[in-house]
Parts: C-alpha cells; structure tokens; sequence
C-alpha cells in the first residue's frame, strides 16, 4: 500500500492530521494580532511577523518587547534560544527530504513551526513512510500557514476590541493545552514527554526566584541532558 500512494493522497493526509492545530492556532494567532493592534503595529508589520516567523512564543515577546522596557539581551537572547530549536528540529527532518528538490525545502522552511514538525515527524516515525515526506509535509504546512496569516488579521480587525488583560490570559490556557497535545502526539518517544512534563511543572517555581534567564538556562540544560539520554538510548539499541 505504501508503494502506490499519490502525493495527492499524501497531501490529504497531511491536512486531515492538521485539523486539531487549527483550533489552538485560532486563539493564538488572533490573539497576536490584537495584541499588536494594541501595541500600534500596522496591519502589514502585523501579517509580515505572522508570515516571516510563524512562531507564536517568539511573536509574543517580540510584541511584549515592542510594550515595555525589556532588556535587549534577554530578548535576543530568547530569540535565540527559540530559533535555535528550529535548527535541531530541520536537521532532524532534512534525511527525509533528501529526495526532493532544493526548492521544496527553501518553501518548507518558510512554514515550518513546532506544530508542522511535531505532526510530520509523528507521521513518519510512527508509519515508517517510504516517500511522499513532502507532500505530506505541505499537507501539514500549506493550510496550517495560510490559517495563522488569516487569523492574525481576523484578531487585529475584529479582536481588537477585547481588553489586554483578557488575551494574555488566552495565551496562559490555550498554549499549554496546544503543547501537551502536540507531545501526545511524540508517544512513545518517553524523552520528549517527560522534557515537557517538567518544564510545565518546574516553571512555575522557578520564575518565582526572580532570576534573569533562570527559565532559559533551565530549558537549554534539560534538552541537552535528553539529548545525551535519548543518544545513549540510540546507541545502546544498535549494540
């Protein structure tokens, strides 16, 4: 079965397993956009950091850094740290993209987020796919993209409106739940859920030490410590 499935079929595919994002992207994306109408971005600023980054934690202190007197360190330094996850979840999928065309890559990386990482990677992993990793990825990425654009213009013309103090606490629901689906969706890779699960717990307690880059530090030396533990793991099962 796998050897006579269509691009097509595999585009649809991608796009059926993207639903469930699309819900969660509606709160974040539109809540985004509010919040930069608030922070008197214009509406072209407002979609060009929708379309240029696609990263919803990234947007978010941007548009906190844009409000308030925030340390340019640390916001680099979040930036940075956000990026850089990209750069280990790209080299993880770019095997399974070898085979296509560089071009296709170069539009990939335009939509690529945690989100189209985590369902791609969960579907290649989990059915061992042969080909079409592309097409399902646009399945993923394509409408997943689009949505987050539109939405990010429905919140900044229609969601304006509703107080500040209301739409971060959109964020303070809606993210954690749209994450922990997203690391349901990594079972039974063990490391990955139980990286999250203490982040989610540990957080809490440390912003109360009220120590600049407490969380980063904290973040960088759990995915390194996994790291290592899921190398071992590998190197272990291959003898």
């Amino acid at each position: 079965m796998e050897n006579i499935k269509s691009n097509t079929i595999y585009f649809k595919e991608g796009l059926v397993d993207a639903l469930p994002i699309w819900l969660s992207f509606f709160f974040m994306f539109s809540s985004l956009g509010s919040l930069c109408h608030e922070s008197q971005l214009n509406n072209i600023n407002t979609l060009l950091m929708t379309m240029l980054i696609f990263a919803a934690p990234a947007q978010l202190a941007l548009i906190y850094a844009f409000k308030q007197d925030v340390n340019v360190l640390y916001i680099t330094f979040v930036v940075f740290v956000i990026n850089f996850r990209f750069l280990l979840n790209s080299a993880v999928l770019a095997p399974y993209f070898k085979k296509s065309k560089a071009i296709h890559s170069i539009i990939a990386m335009f939509m690529f987020s945690a989100s189209t990482f985590t369902v791609a990677y969960t579907k290649y992993k989990s059915e061992n796919m042969m080909h079409g990793h592309i097409a399902y990825f646009y399945g993923v990425a394509i409408p997943s993209y689009i949505f987050a654009c539109l939405t990010t213009l429905f919140g900044y013309y229609f969601v304006k409106d509703i107080t500040d103090t209301r739409i971060p606490l959109i964020f303070m629901i809606v993210m954690p739940l749209h994450f922990a689906a997203l690391t349901a969706r990594r079972y039974p890779d063990i490391f990955a859920i139980v990286a999250t699960v203490s982040g989610f717990l540990t957080m809490p307690f440390l912003q109360r030490l009220h120590l600049k880059f407490i969380e980063l530090v904290y973040a960088l030396v759990i995915g390194v410590l996994f790291c290592a533990l899921d190398a071992r793991k590998e190197r272990a099962k291959n003898g």
